[in-house]
């Protein structure tokens, strides 16, 4: 088995590992940290990978991992995610625009299909009919459809019937 050839000095990594533990509450973090000190302190990478069921390599990269580039490199980095479709001012004039009348972009009521279809007029970005709808609560607004009303007839006995239900 080949022993590792250190650039620093393992004392050192030691005590910047030990400092980490005590100051950090990030648990995947103190995990790799705590793996890398048993190592450093004497217990081989095998010894450590099955105590703790991890691949060797996994190991063995973490602890080249804080010899070059320090303990805290240990540290899991923060997924970013996809980007938004759409920016802050984006929504910004989008909500603008429906708090305004729909009737002045073409549009009966603002509903998701309508904000899609705004979107893509305006923004040219095509986003789905759900997607807008999740986009219409995010900045605030409900879903509120007028509700067929018989009230346009002459006879009223429909009026009647629908008021009691």
């Amino acid at each position: 088995m080949r022993t590792r050839l250190f650039t620093r000095s393992k004392d050192d990594i030691i005590k910047e590992a030990d400092a980490i533990l005590q100051s950090n509450d990030d648990a995947a973090f103190h995990y790799k940290v705590t793996l890398v000190s048993l190592v450093l302190h004497g217990l081989s990478v095998k010894e450590a990978a099955e105590s703790a069921s991890v691949d060797v390599r996994a190991i063995q990269k973490w602890v080249k991992t804080a010899d070059e580039q320090g303990v805290d490199a240990l540290r899991p980095s923060k997924a970013t995610g996809r980007p938004p479709l759409l920016s802050d001012i984006q929504k910004s004039e989008i909500k603008a625009a429906i708090e305004g009348s729909p009737e002045e972009y073409g549009y009966r009521v603002w509903e998701g299909k309508s904000v899609s279809e705004f979107i893509k007029q305006w923004y040219g970005i095509k986003i789905s009919v759900r997607s807008c709808q999740n986009l219409l609560s995010e900045l605030g607004f409900s879903l509120l459809r007028p509700q067929p009303h018989p009230n346009h007839q002459k006879d009223q006995s429909p009026r009647d019937e629908f008021k009691k239900n």
